[in-house]
């Protein structure tokens, strides 16, 4: 259960974040548009085993990202590993500046910041399960290049850290 402090810095988080969705929320509309061409001359059947998928993507990025930030290790080289190969499967790398563990300055911000890796661990760990044997490998995921990319089209720079101390982070 989230103490008072994860649940204030989770409000300030989802404030200081929306801004930042709404542009690769466009970016993604885009694509999407470009996307529902190519779609429309295809008949695709979507199944639940995607969707999970889906989300277990989605998992897979937010764990490593936290798991970094406060442990410098990926999730596959904790004590108690969670794989990224699954069935069979290539587990994809993660791209990240070297030493990504943060220095948290402000105790409120770490302790978020670790239940937050320790949670969406739990939750790639719970999806592998949950789908079995449709469960996929994590794909390839870039936390340096994708954060430079949004910091230039956000107009902020060059180049963006999020492992930058406890503001990046956030």
């Amino acid at each position: 259960m989230a103490n008072l402090e994860t649940q204030i810095l989770d409000e300030v988080i989802v404030k200081s974040r929306r801004k930042m969705l709404s542009l690769g929320g466009a970016a993604l509309a885009g694509l999407a548009v470009a996307g529902v061409t190519k779609a429309n001359a295809q008949t695709a059947t979507i199944t639940d085993n995607d969707i999970l998928n889906f989300a277990l993507n989605l998992e897979y990025l937010e764990a490593q990202f936290y798991t970094l930030a406060v442990f410098g290790v990926t999730i596959d080289k904790l004590p108690t590993p969670i794989p990224i190969s699954v069935n069979g499967g290539t587990g994809g790398s993660v791209v990240v500046k070297a030493n990504p563990k943060v220095t948290f300055l402000d105790p409120a911000i770490a302790a978020y910041a670790m239940e937050t890796a320790i949670e969406e661990g739990k939750h790639v760990s719970f999806l592998q399960k949950a789908l079995g044997a449709n469960a996929v490998s994590m794909p390839n995921i870039d936390l340096q290049g994708s954060f430079n990319t949004l910091a230039a089209a956000a107009g902020i720079g060059p180049a963006f850290d999020p492992f930058n101390g406890d503001a990046n982070f956030l």
